[in-house]
């Protein structure tokens, strides 16, 4: 288990190689509390009090959380919830920095954007709504791959499947309905912010590109052949429906037009109604989807 001592001599290094990287900060670093089981229901409490912040509960499985309110922000990191996230001090300062790309991003965004970090429904802003929640997790995490370190890898020699999988996972996930009829938007985003931001698997993506990156069925595979004469699609496109595919190719559009902007933390509310909208039409199509597999089966019967 990751402990209170590890976490406190951690921080402090995390916290400068990311200062290192966003130079342009211009507000303190936000306070860090490490709450646990017991704690964690009346320090957040007080926190979002003193911090004027109407922000609800995170989900059970969160981790971390930043807290952002008219009068400042924190951080706070739920030891209890930790060990299912990290595993040690790589993952923890990932997800820190995931965290600081919270409160980074909302440093410089529009604040009229803030209305919406309350999670609460706002009358005729739906579409606004979901695209900011999708956009929030979008570039914070697109912030802390920003903050990782170049890697070194030789793409002629690379059994990849691991990344593959990454990137399957987040894009099926992503696409795929909840209790709540919803898409899973979170994994979703984070599809995104790797395609898009993350160093090894844009790497990856160039290679497989200009065939470079072989397949190999095995790892000592003797004969791989590139990536293109196997047939496999490196954005795992494969696992969603033709529509489903379009609409994934419209949000990556989007997002790398945003991120090319002189300032892509500051998002219009124009551009984050199209995400919302972009991320109902997914889960129309799986309705539609789920109705004539519905309809076809009863038809055989």
């Amino acid at each position: 288990m990751i402990t209170q001592k590890q976490i406190k001599e951690w921080c402090p290094g995390i916290i400068e190689s990311f200062l290192k990287a966003k130079p342009d900060i211009t507000v303190p670093i936000p306070e860090i509390i490490i709450v646990t089981k017991i704690t964690w229901e009346r320090i957040r409490a007080s926190l979002v009090e003193q911090l004027h912040s109407n922000q609800i509960s995170p989900g059970p499985d969160a981790g971390m959380e930043t807290i952002h309110g008219s009068n400042g922000d924190a951080i706070l990191i739920y030891q209890h919830k930790l060990n299912s996230h990290v595993n040690g001090l790589s993952e923890f300062r990932h997800f820190l920095w995931h965290e600081l790309g919270h409160f980074y991003a909302i440093s410089k965004e529009d604040p009229a954007l803030n209305r919406f970090m309350d999670q609460k429904p706002h009358p005729d802003e739906y579409e606004a709504l979901r695209g900011y929640y999708f956009w929030a997790e979008f570039i914070a995490e697109t912030i802390a791959c920003n903050v990782e370190p170049q890697p070194d890898i030789d793409w002629s020699n690379v059994y990849f499947s691991s990344i593959r999988n990454t990137l399957g996972y987040h894009l099926y996930q992503g696409t795929s309905m909840t209790d709540e009829e919803m898409i899973d938007w979170y994994n979703l985003s984070f599809y995104f912010a790797r395609i898009l931001s993350d160093k090894m698997i844009i790497g990856y993506l160039k290679a497989a590109e200009d065939g470079t990156l072989k397949y190999r069925r095995t790892y000592d595979d003797k004969h791989p052949v590139s990536l293109r004469e196997a047939g496999i699609d490196p954005y795992c496109l494969d696992l969603v429906n033709e529509s489903t595919g379009l609409i994934i190719k419209d949000i990556k559009d989007i997002l790398s037009k945003q991120l090319k902007k002189d300032n892509p933390y500051d998002i219009s509310l124009e551009t984050v109604m199209v995400l919302g909208e972009c991320l109902i039409s997914i889960e129309r199509n799986n309705k539609i989807k789920e109705f004539a597999d519905r309809l076809r089966i009863n038809q055989k019967q």
